[in-house]
């Protein structure tokens, strides 16, 4: 996805893994395509648990192990009426399966 390179504390220029991201001119302010780290569980958790009727994770911030985290707390979920998951591209059959199944549960 088009995101601003971001370190894991959110500051522009520098990518999840440290490096300085370059445009091609070498002035290092372009936007590049970067996945974010996944979130670990406990703050996939966290978001769930904050986010009230809404809740967006962007730009690769969720991968199969979030989504299994996820789909784990939208069981008891009862206030949460929308997700969005677009451009996570780190989502593959497992997790979707696993929020698939959660949907079952929690209508």
């Amino acid at each position: 996805c088009e995101c601003p390179a971001r370190s894991s504390l959110g500051r522009p220029g520098r990518t999840a893994s440290g490096r300085h991201s370059r445009g091609g001119d070498g002035s290092g302010t372009h936007t590049s395509r970067i996945r974010e780290m996944p979130l670990p569980k406990k703050q996939v958790l966290k978001r769930l648990h904050d986010a009230g009727d809404s809740l967006s994770f962007e730009c690769g911030s969720i991968n199969d192990e979030g989504c299994k985290a996820l789909a784990e707390g939208l069981k008891i979920n009862q206030a949460l009426t929308s997700i969005n998951l677009s451009r996570c591209v780190g989502i593959g059959d497992t997790g979707c399966k696993a929020l698939a199944e959660c949907l079952k549960i929690n209508q």
